[in-house]
């Protein structure tokens, strides 16, 4: 009886975790929901099965059977659901399947149609996952029966059952719309029948239960046939074993009702698409993996298989905390060592052949999964969940193992706290704040160290400002931009933000196309009420060259067209958005960082080589390359200039600029920092052939006041006199 109380409990608590992962989940943002959906709407509406074909929104789903969707389908018949392709509005900017990127984790943009109270085709949503909710019941109770009937004891079998409910990647699936649900149900059911009908012996009666049941498996997912298997499989063994062909009789029924079952949805399969399962067509719509697979490749996708087993959100892309997978990796390996203590001391076992045979299906379905994924990439936890209660039951039964048998109880109650524990933060904690769109706030309330811009952006929006960090990067890291928006008013088309860092020559050496707040407020969805700023990360090339300042420039394009919006100043004036927000500095450290000054200038900076030489094709040109090294961090901008003087001390040609061609101002420089600065003399006249002597200097760009030389000759007059040199 209390069994049964503890029962009830876990399967409340799982209603409650699955219910809030399904509410805290935006519409579509759960892996395939939209092409589930629209299977069972398309089948709602039309009462005929849907055609895989590409441009559809029930896209490779299709082609799976149908009994999820006309289950689901009854249930959202009655729901207005003309909305539903205004709804499906996809981000052209989504991370899908890359878990590590900072944002745009919504593949769907989301407005303010999804709130609560919920209405047409999000009602219709919401009920759909309601069904995977009580499928998700349905599966936890029968874990709890698996267990029971593989003799694991009540305390193992609600601890089983336990982790079954609030495993996070099972709550998330089961808050979904999702044929995953009806499927592993279904398994959990004919798993429970098989192991009874292993131990009560052969039964006609039963082996037709066994066959409907595998049948309406297969219906629901063609990974479901693999009961059909482990039936075959199981009863076939019995029959060997006891020399009893009445086993054999049974395995002949379950074959003949799956059969009498499934044969339409095959026969309509080799019809339509010319292939029996029809998971032709579906990889061509996935798209088949690239080249050979090896071990080597599926192994080094374990962990991404292992870690979505446990809990991977959204498309694949939004992860929890790694605590909880490491904790999760952690009691699982413990499960393994408690079942090397069970058998070293030899303790009290489940029924052994029970246990074999929840082994044997949990083999089964990773098989088919490992020649699922060898065809299209599908390394996806999930997938296994067809075989979730014989796993849950392993794991519970060798934790028994671990602990002692006074703390047992508490032991396994613990286990069973700490899975609730990882499944109600998820849906709080990682799933909402994922989506949750920036706060707004007064204009006024904007941080006090924002770099003030206030551009108009046509007239969708204002610019306020920005904030960039760190102030130092280097080729390969992120710099992190702040972006404070004010509204004008709501789109229709939705516009993307682009941010552009510009390094040497204005060349693009960091981009990020994204929607407003990382994809979390699309223009079609803002109002003129408040400002709002969000993080935009901006990768910076791995070859980028520098040092170099990054200049900033942002606004908003139509992405379907390329046409960026106007952008104004506070005078109405055209203009374009070009800010220095951060330096970028070589990736590597440059050896004269270290090498003895030739001259120093007014404490501030260093001479510390220099070269001349001319102009490979370009007869009277030569380039002098000076590299200077900064003292201390300058506080103004400085030019330099390179003389080339004849006998007579006449400048023949010169050249000034801001060093690194302008890219670098010396503002931008740090302390021990080498900056090369090349300057073409020649370029207005050629230079003639004679000798000549070359100098070069700094002088501040806003006073033209030279910066002094300290010591050597023409200190004087505020310039170094490098040496000689003989045009040819």
């Amino acid at each position: 009886m209390r069994a049964r109380w503890l029962l009830a409990a876990i399967l409340i608590a799982y209603l409650a975790v699955a219910v809030t992962f399904s509410v805290a989940t935006p519409v579509f943002e759960a892996p395939d929901e939209p092409q589930h959906f629209f299977y069972a709407r398309y089948l709602a509406q039309t009462g005929r099965l849907p055609v895989a074909e590409k441009g559809t929104l029930w896209a490779q789903e299709a082609t799976q059977p149908p009994l999820y969707y006309a289950l689901t389908a009854v249930v959202i018949a009655a729901v207005d659901t003309s909305d539903a392709e205004a709804l499906a509005q996809r981000n052209p900017h989504a991370a899908i399947g890359v878990p590590l990127y900072p944002d745009n984790k919504n593949a769907y943009v989301h407005t303010d149609a999804e709130r609560f109270p919920w209405r047409g085709t999000v009602l219709a949503v919401h009920l759909a996952r309601l069904v995977s909710v009580l499928l998700g019941a349905i599966t936890v109770w029968m874990t709890y029966l698996v267990g029971t009937e593989a003799g694991i004891g009540a305390a193992a079998s609600l601890t089983a059952a336990a982790v079954a409910a609030f495993l996070p990647q099972f709550g998330f699936v089961s808050g979904a719309v999702n044929n995953d649900n009806l499927v592993t149900a279904l398994c959990a059911v004919g798993l429970w029948a098989l192991l009874r009908h292993l131990r009560l012996g052969p039964s006609p009666r039963r082996a037709v239960v066994l066959g409907v049941l595998a049948g309406l498996a297969t219906l629901s997912k063609l990974s479901g046939a693999g009961l059909l298997g482990l039936l075959v499989v199981a009863c076939t063994w019995q029959a060997l074993r006891r020399r009893e062909p009445a086993w054999l009789r049974d395995v002949g029924i379950v074959v003949a009702v799956w059969a009498a079952l499934t044969g339409w949805w095959f026969a309509r399969n080799a019809a339509v698409y010319g292939d029996l399962t029809a998971t032709a067509r579906m990889v061509e719509m996935m798209g088949r993996r690239a080249g050979e697979v090896s071990f080597a490749t599926l192994w080094g996708e374990l962990r991404g298989l292992v870690g979505s087993f446990w809990g991977l959100f959204g498309w694949f892309n939004v992860p929890a905390p790694d605590a909880m997978y490491r904790m999760f990796n952690l009691v699982a390996l413990a499960a393994v060592a408690g079942w090397g203590v069970r058998l070293v001391r030899r303790q009290q076992l489940p029924t052994p052949r029970a246990v074999v045979w929840l082994a044997v299906w949990a083999l089964i379905v990773l098989a088919a999964l490992l020649q699922w994924t060898a065809r299209t990439p599908a390394s996806q936890g999930r997938l296994m969940f067809p075989a979730l209660p014989a796993l849950a039951v392993l794991l519970a039964a060798g934790w028994e193992g671990i602990w002692p048998r006074r703390a047992r109880g508490a032991g396994m109650a613990a286990l069973a706290l700490a899975f609730l524990f990882w499944a109600a933060r998820a849906p709080v904690f990682t799933i909402r704040p994922t989506y949750a769109p920036p706060p707004t706030v007064p204009e006024r309330a904007m941080p006090a160290s924002l770099v003030p811009l206030d551009a108009r952006i046509g007239d969708v929006a204002y610019l306020l400002g920005y904030q960039a960090r760190p102030d130092t990067v280097r080729p390969g890291e992120w710099l992190t931009v702040t972006l404070c928006w004010r509204p004008l008013r709501r789109t229709e088309v939705n516009y993307s933000v682009y941010i552009h860092l510009l390094g040497r020559g204005r060349k693009i050496v960091g981009q990020r196309d994204t929607y407003p707040a990382g994809g979390r407020l699309a223009t079609s969805a803002w109002n003129a009420s408040g400002a709002f700023c969000n993080d935009v990360r901006v990768p910076i090339a791995p070859d980028a060259e520098g040092p170099a300042v990054l200049r900033l420039t942002a606004g908003l394009y139509d992405l379907r067209t390329g046409d960026r919006l106007p952008v104004y100043d506070g005078w109405n004036r055209p203009t374009v958005i070009m800010e220095e927000v951060a330096r970028l500095v070589a990736a590597s450290p440059d050896a004269r960082e270290t090498a003895p000054a030739l001259a120093r200038l007014g404490g501030l900076v260093e001479l510390v080589d220099w070269r001349a030489e001319p102009l490979p094709d370009a007869p009277g040109r030569v380039v002098v390359r000076l590299w200077w090294r900064a003292v201390a961090a300058p506080s103004a901008d400085y030019a330099a200039f390179v003389h080339l003087v004849d006998g007579e001390g006449n400048i023949v040609a010169q050249h000034d600029g801001v060093p690194a061609s302008g890219d670098y101002p010396a503002r931008w420089w740090l302390p021990g920092q080498v900056v090369e600065d090349a300057h073409i003399l020649g370029q207005d006249s050629p230079i003639s052939p004679g000798a000549y002597m070359i100098r070069a200097g700094l002088y501040r760009t806003d006073t033209h006041e030279p910066l002094l030389v300290e010591d050597g000759a023409g200190a004087a007059d505020g310039y170094i006199l490098l040496g000689a040199f003989t045009a040819p």
